[in-house]
């Protein structure tokens, strides 16, 4: 894979969904599912918008929207949330096992989202 990719997918229950991968193939986030297709690519635009104009904030701290947040969900378990302009939550990152890991996957999510390849696997 050469570059970063947005799978759009369909759930059990028939719901689309999106999921970024970088260019290993390795899974960075996972939307959450949508009541049709249209929401789903709306969100996929939302994203990118936002994420081009995120700010980062270290753990613990608060910050301005829209902005990349890390978070700790469990004992060393780490995580990223994007926040819309409204403060809306509308992506987050997959586990990751170390503050460190989880910094070098929003930074990679945050270089390669907007320019990602969309796929559609329906």
């Amino acid at each position: 894979m050469e570059q970063a990719i947005v799978e759009i997918k369909y759930n059990a229950i028939n719901r689309p969904y999106f999921v970024m991968k970088n260019q290993k193939g390795e899974t960075i986030a996972v939307s959450e599912s949508f009541s049709d297709r249209i929401d789903c690519e709306r969100c996929i635009i939302n994203v990118r918008e936002n994420t081009a104009i995120a700010q980062e904030i270290p753990l613990g701290e608060s910050g301005e929207n829209p902005k990349f947040e890390l978070r700790e969900y469990l004992p060393g378990k780490f995580q990223f949330l994007l926040y819309s302009i409204k403060n809306e939550i509308i992506l987050t990152s997959e586990p990751c096992n170390s503050l460190q890991e989880c910094i070098n996957r929003m930074k990679e999510f945050k270089e390669s989202f907007v320019w990602a390849k969309i796929v559609d696997l329906l």
